[in-house]
C-alpha cells in the first residue's frame, strides 16, 4: 500500500513538472525566459523522474558534449539571429526530446489526457493573445517586433506557428471523432477557429503548406484499401500531369487579383515556380541563396563540416536546419543526424496504441521533416507535438481512459 502511494505521487509529481513545462513551450506569455538554463534544469528533474536509463541513453549526451566543447574552443564571436550558440542548441534540443518522450510514457492515460488538454488550451490562450496584437498592426505576428520583446509582449514565437499548423491537423480529427460530448466538440471547434485565423493573419505561407501537406499525408496514411489507392494514383497520377498547368493558372490568375499581401506574394512566387512563368520569386529566390551558402561551406569541409569558428551569415544560411547542419557538421553530423531520425521514428511508431494515432505520427513525421528543408524545424515545441502529442491523438476522444 505504501509503495502504491509512493508510486501515484511520484507520477503525480511527474505530470506536474511535464505540465510546467509544457506550459512554457505552449503559452507565450511564459516563453520570456533563458531557454537554455531552464532546459538543462528541466533535464536534470527528468533524468531524475526517469529510473530505467540504459547506457545508450547516456551516450547521445557525450556526443552533445563534444560538440559544445568545439563550440567552445573555436566560436564565432558574432553575436545576435546568426549567434553560432543558437545553431548548438538545437542538437541539445534533438537529444533531449527523447528523454521527454521516456517521461511522458510513465504516466498513466489520464494523466496524458489532461497534458494534451493542456497544450491545445495553451494554443487557444497564445492564439487570442496574438490575434489581439493584429489589430493593432497587421503584420503583428509575422514580424514579431523585430525582436523588440517589449513592443508585443506574449505574443506566439516563430517556431510555434508551426507546431499550431500542426495541431491543427490533430484538433480537426479530434472534432470529427469526438461525437458524444458536446462539450468536446465546442472546446476543439473554438480552438480551430482561433487556430486558423491567427495562420491566416500571420501572413506566413510555410505554415500553412506543412498543415496542407501533413492533412493530405494523414488522409492518404488512413485509407484502408490499398487496392483503391493503388487505381486511384493510376487514374489521378495522368490527369494531373495533364491538368496541373491550366489548373494552376487559374489559380495563379486569382491569386494575382487579391489585394497585395506578403501572404499572397509568397504563393504567386510559388505557383510562378511551379509554371515557369517569369513571374516573380523572391521568397523562393532568398531561400535558395541561404541553401546555397550552406551548401557552399559544405563543399569546402564536407566531413566534418565547418564547425563554429567560422560561423557567420556569410557561411551558415541559419534559416533550413538540414542544410545549416550540412554546413556546420558535415557528412558526419548527417549520419548522425539521420540515425536519430530513424530511432526516433521506431520509437514513436511503437508507442501508437490505435491506428489513428499511427497515421497521425506518420503524417507529422513526413510533415516535419519537409519542414527542416524550408525553414526551422528543431525548435522544442515543434517536437513536443510531432514525438508526444501526434502518437497519443486517441487520447482526446477515448473518454474511458
Amino acid at each position: 500500500m505504501i509503495s502504491q502511494k509512493m508510486s501515484i505521487k511520484r507520477s503525480s509529481g511527474i505530470a506536474g513538472i511535464l505540465g510546467v513545462y509544457f506550459a512554457l513551450h505552449f503559452f507565450s506569455v511564459l516563453t520570456e525566459y533563458d531557454y537554455i538554463a531552464l532546459e538543462f534544469l528541466f533535464l536534470i528533474f527528468f533524468f531524475f523522474c526517469e529510473r530505467k536509463w540504459k547506457a545508450y541513453s547516456i551516450l547521445p549526451f557525450v556526443l552533445f558534449a563534444l560538440a559544445a566543447s568545439r563550440y567552445f574552443l573555436g566560436h564565432s564571436s558574432v553575436e545576435g539571429y546568426f549567434a553560432p550558440k543558437y545553431h548548438l542548441i538545437k542538437y541539445f534540443r534533438l537529444l533531449f526530446v527523447p528523454v521527454v518522450c521516456a517521461v511522458f510514457s510513465e504516466l498513466d492515460k489520464r494523466q496524458k489526457r489532461l497534458l494534451l488538454l493542456e497544450i491545445i488550451t495553451c494554443m487557444i490562450f497564445t492564439n487570442m493573445v496574438s490575434l489581439y496584437y493584429t489589430k493593432i498592426d497587421p503584420l503583428a505576428i509575422r514580424y514579431r517586433g523585430y525582436g523588440d520583446e517589449e513592443l508585443y509582449p506574449g505574443i506566439i514565437r516563430f517556431s510555434q506557428i508551426f507546431s499550431f499548423a500542426m495541431l491543427g491537423v490533430i484538433l480537426l480529427v479530434a472534432v470529427l471523432k469526438t461525437k458524444k460530448s458536446m462539450k468536446s466538440i465546442l472546446f476543439y471547434g473554438t480552438a480551430i477557429a482561433l487556430n486558423a485565423f491567427m495562420l491566416l493573419k500571420a501572413q506566413m505561407m510555410t505554415p500553412v503548406i506543412v498543415f496542407a501537406l501533413a492533412a493530405a499525408c494523414y488522409i492518404l496514411f488512413s485509407c484502408r484499401e490499398k487496392t483503391f489507392l493503388k487505381y486511384m494514383g493510376a487514374f489521378l497520377i495522368p490527369i494531373t500531369l495533364l491538368l496541373y498547368k491550366p489548373f494552376f493558372s487559374w489559380i495563379l490568375g486569382i491569386v494575382q487579383t487579391l489585394e497585395s499581401s506578403i501572404m499572397t506574394r509568397r504563393m504567386e512566387a510559388l505557383l510562378n515556380i511551379l509554371l515557369q512563368t517569369g513571374g516573380q520569386v523572391d521568397s523562393v529566390s532568398a531561400r535558395m541563396i541561404k541553401i546555397n551558402i550552406s551548401c557552399t561551406s559544405f563543399l569546402q569541409k564536407p566531413v566534418f563540416g565547418i564547425g563554429f569558428a567560422n560561423f557567420n551569415e556569410q557561411t551558415v544560411g541559419c534559416h533550413q536546419d538540414w542544410f545549416d547542419i550540412l554546413a556546420v557538421s558535415g557528412i558526419i553530423g548527417i549520419v548522425l543526424l539521420a540515425f536519430f531520425l530513424v530511432r526516433q521514428y521506431k520509437t514513436g511508431a511503437a508507442k501508437c496504441e490505435t491506428r489513428e494515432d499511427l497515421m497521425m505520427f506518420k503524417a507529422l513525421y513526413l510533415a516535419w521533416i519537409a519542414l527542416g528543408f524550408l525553414d526551422p524545424c528543431l525548435d522544442m515545441s515543434l517536437l513536443i507535438v510531432v514525438m508526444i502529442v501526434a502518437p497519443h491523438i486517441s487520447l482526446l476522444w477515448r473518454r474511458h481512459i
